[in-house]
């Protein structure tokens, strides 16, 4: 069994002269400016307390978190062992080389997702979570096994989709709010359901996802 292809696509989006504005660059410019414009609507719409300065600050450090945090993935994931013997190419943004698209990805279909499970629900069981980060269990164990099956257990592809998509599409930090909001409520049968499920089916399908492959 051959290793998963993936399409060749390029980062650049156009060059001017020797300068290449690449797609992510983009992308980030892009979001950084639509978060922007939406913290300005909420202060405004909510009447909180921020001043303009303050906003600019925070949009500022959010911005130096995303460049540091995109340029460490693409060098830990993608870098190979060229990062390791220079670790000061980390620093040399202009080559290019940041990781974004896989993790966008997957909090995109995360959202889309989870809205579709909770609309038309009235209870607090945090169901679209639950069944998100049960799923990602049973697609990764999916993954491990082909990629264990093709005898490459670590690749760009995995890096793509293992911890760029499955990464971004399931959750953690949600699954932890929603079991602080539980027990603030009161709700101890939905928590402990919610707990218990989550552990249990996601180990369960891990293993279903991986034994399928094996059994193909």
């Amino acid at each position: 069994m051959t290793g998963l292809a993936f399409p060749d696509v390029s980062p650049v989006m156009f060059s001017i002269g020797g300068f290449a504005v690449r797609w992510y660059s983009m992308a980030y410019l892009a979001g950084i400016v639509l978060a922007w414009a939406w913290l300005l609507r909420d202060v405004k719409k909510y009447r909180l307390d921020f001043d303009k300065p303050a906003i600019e600050d925070v949009v500022f450090y959010v911005t130096i978190g995303i460049i540091a945090g995109g340029r460490l993935g693409y060098a830990l994931f993608y870098g190979g062992s060229a990062f390791w013997r220079e670790p000061w190419q980390i620093l040399a943004i202009w080559h290019g080389g940041m990781s974004f698209h896989g993790g966008a990805a997957g909090a995109v279909c995360r959202f889309k997702l989870n809205a579709a499970i909770m609309s038309g629900l009235t209870m607090s069981f945090p169901l679209g979570i639950l069944c998100i980060n049960v799923l990602g269990g049973f697609l990764m164990g999916l993954l491990q096994g082909a990629m264990k099956r093709s005898g490459k257990p670590f690749t760009v592809g995995y890096s793509l989709l293992g911890t760029g998509f499955l990464g971004g599409f399931t959750t953690f930090s949600s699954f932890a709010d929603d079991m602080y909001l539980l027990l603030q409520q009161k709700h101890w049968l939905y928590f402990g359901l919610y707990v218990g499920l989550s552990f249990i089916l996601g180990l369960v399908l891990v293993w279903l996802g991986r034994s399928l492959i094996k059994a193909v």
